[in-house]
């Protein structure tokens, strides 16, 4: 009996320690399978790289007429035009792909002309010809120094089986899109369709789940401007903060203005990315507190009026010497909006005596976000 009782533990023993080893087995298995998924995700997305890049130089490159292609790549998006992980992913990869070639030259995701890609693609994410074309226009009106000769977009949806289908667009647009283009759709459009491998559920969800951009505080912006050239050469503050409640007239300076008033043809002004244009249709309820702004600064016109993101950010200003010639003399401004504040750029066109323009901007804020600054 004792030599089955001894017999009987050293089999127990021996039948435990190979459910232990399985079970060691099975554990180290599924942890190496995420592994070889990532693995061939890593693949799909390089050979989907290497064939889209492959494509653009065979279809737009032409070493004497055009050596160096202007190409914007926008996010990837899904079927509703959301930002996505994967197609983030994609996308950088992609640029740097493509950067790495002496031929492309590829703007940055930050770029304007990129950013004005991305607000195009938000309002119509199927990207119609109209759009296209009015893209188009766009860049040829706002960003003439920045040829683009291509366009690569790109959608991303679920295929059944655990795999992802991305259709990416290589749109040309090294000539003029017609209207009838516009109205009919356009036929040189190369589209290719990609299916990735079968990938775990928990690198689906990750690569399909939008990107969720994080609220960011705002200020009020407002811009003035006297459109009137005053004689002048000192220097003033560029930022003046509002301690307290002054005199409804700033006096900037005693100097007096001349005769010349600039029409809206002679000077541009941009923020940021964005082109302003003079505002004229006051809403009634804004009219009163539009006057008292204008007066308290010896201004005569509002350029903006918006609530704009906490953060940096730049105003230009292009005054035209010669609009036959095409001669124009810029300035710029860097200056930082904080959140929950009113903030107020003042700027004027300054001659001096051999008639050299010159522009100053004064940046008022106002930590009390009143209605009126003064």
């Amino acid at each position: 009996m004792k030599k089955i009782f001894v017999f009987s533990i050293i089999l127990s023993l021996l039948v435990l320690a190979g459910t232990i080893h399985i079970g060691y087995a099975q554990k180290d298995e599924v942890l190496s399978t995420p592994t070889i998924i990532s693995d061939a995700k890593k693949s799909f997305i390089q050979n989907l790289i290497q064939s889209i890049s492959f494509q653009a130089a065979d279809l737009g490159f032409d070493y004497y007429q055009r050596p160096v292609l202007g190409i914007l790549v926008s996010d990837f998006c899904n079927s509703f035009g959301e930002s996505i992980e994967i197609g983030n992913e994609i996308s950088s990869e992609l640029r740097a792909a493509l950067n790495k070639e002496k031929q492309f030259h590829v703007y940055g995701k930050e770029h304007p002309v990129n950013q004005s890609l991305k607000a195009s693609l938000i309002a119509d994410p199927l990207w119609k010809s109209s759009s296209q074309r009015n893209f188009q226009l766009d860049l040829l009106r706002r960003f003439k120094s920045f040829p683009v000769d291509w366009i690569v977009t790109g959608q991303i949806s679920p295929e059944a089986g655990n795999r992802l289908k991305v259709t990416v667009n290589l749109i040309p647009f090294d000539k003029p899109i017609s209207l009838v283009e516009s109205e009919t759709g356009r036929t040189d459009i190369r589209r290719e369709q990609f299916l990735s491998p079968a990938l775990s559920t928990q690198e689906i969800e990750k690569g399909l789940s939008v990107i969720q951009i994080p609220t960011v505080a705002k200020g009020r912006l407002v811009i003035v401007a006297l459109m009137k050239i005053k004689k002048s050469k000192q220097t003033w503050p560029q930022t003046i903060p509002i301690q307290s409640r002054t005199p409804a007239k700033i006096n900037w300076d005693s100097d007096e203005t001349t005769g010349k008033v600039l029409s809206f043809q002679d000077i541009t002004c941009w923020l940021d990315d964005k082109e302003l244009t003079v505002k004229k249709d006051w809403e009634d309820f804004k009219k009163k507190e539009y006057l008292d702004i204008l007066s308290g600064f010896g201004a005569d016109t509002i350029w903006f009026d918006d609530m704009i993101k906490e953060g940096p950010h730049s105003i230009f200003i292009s005054l035209a010497q010669d609009s036959s010639k095409n001669k124009y003399k810029t300035f710029s401004k860097s200056f930082t909006i904080k959140g929950e504040t009113s903030n107020y750029l003042v700027f004027s066109i300054y001659s001096d005596l051999l008639g050299e323009s010159e522009v100053r901007v004064h940046h008022i804020l106002d930590p009390e976000n009143r209605s009126l600054p003064f």
